[in-house]
């Protein structure tokens, strides 16, 4: 466990709790029964408490594990990651993977933009849709890339780790 964490069993979805001196906000997630609170962003974890599984579903797993995934040659320098486009690859499955990185997805941070990241066996997959309270929301069925990178290659790990480019 990284310092700043408490981990216990319990129920809910909102805490607050110090960390050092200062108060801050922060979400509750789940892994499996454990409860795990971490300041600002989940760092770590696989979902937020919610309803369903926090795994992927075994055939959207087998899919993502079977696509050839792109290197991301733009951005090899500053944010190395790997995606798939819809049109090259079994569309259904890649709808119910969007669906599911938004349903058990946390909102994470990419400098000022806000994105659902979903978090599984140390990648961290997400599109470029916001959340569905920002009016640049899309649904599901229009999206047409879906990303992955390293959990240590995330902004939000590379912020709080003194790794920005």
């Amino acid at each position: 466990m990284q310092l700043g964490m408490e981990s216990r069993t319990l129920t809910g979805s909102r805490k607050t709790s110090m960390i050092g001196s200062v108060r801050r906000d922060t979400n509750t997630i789940c892994d499996s029964m454990t409860v795990v609170t971490r300041p600002h962003r989940p760092i770590g974890v696989r979902c937020y408490l919610g309803m369903g599984s926090c795994d992927w579903p075994t055939d959207i797993r087998r899919f993502l594990d079977s696509v050839k995934w792109v290197f991301a040659k733009t951005y090899a320098k500053t944010w190395p990651h790997h995606y798939i486009v819809k049109e090259r690859v079994d569309k259904a499955l890649f709808e119910r993977a969007v669906a599911h990185i938004r349903e058990h997805g946390y909102v994470g941070r990419f400098y000022h933009t806000s994105i659902i990241y979903f978090e599984d066996d140390g990648m961290v997959y997400w599109t470029m849709v916001p959340p569905r309270d920002d009016p640049a929301w899309y649904p599901v069925e229009e999206e047409t890339i879906i990303n992955r990178c390293p959990l240590e290659s995330t902004y939000e790990y590379r912020l709080q780790h003194g790794g920005l480019p």
